[in-house]
């Protein structure tokens, strides 16, 4: 921090949030609930996931700039709660994993919402 570097407290601060997952995960015993029937044949996801995310710039020339330091790509990790919320987070892993979001252009992005 005294050095003003803003890489190695983001890399700790993913560390511990890392840790703070994992301890989450171990003082649930099982599943919290029961998922109502009727989305029983719904995509579930009983957990956590990590999803990544590589986005690129649709002009070839564009760079990211990521805290002063220009990317022609970026990377953006996201976990998904299961325990929360099970039907919306398995539909969303879902439809990652069968490639829905793949080539699919960023919207709007403003430092704080993507869509």
């Amino acid at each position: 921090i005294e050095s003003k570097k803003v890489e190695p407290v983001t890399k700790g601060k993913s560390a511990v949030l890392s840790t703070i997952g994992k301890l989450e995960q171990l003082m649930v015993k099982g599943f919290p609930f029961v998922v109502p029937k009727e989305y029983a044949n719904l995509p579930q996801l009983k957990g956590r996931a990590e999803i990544q995310f590589t986005i690129k710039k649709a002009d070839p020339d564009a760079q990211f700039d990521i805290q002063g330091t220009l990317y022609d790509r970026a990377v953006l990790k996201m976990v998904v709660d299961g325990y929360t919320a099970p039907v919306n987070g398995g539909n969303f892993v879902d439809l990652v994993q069968r490639g829905l979001y793949n080539g699919m252009s960023i919207q709007r992005s403003d430092g704080f919402v993507i869509q």
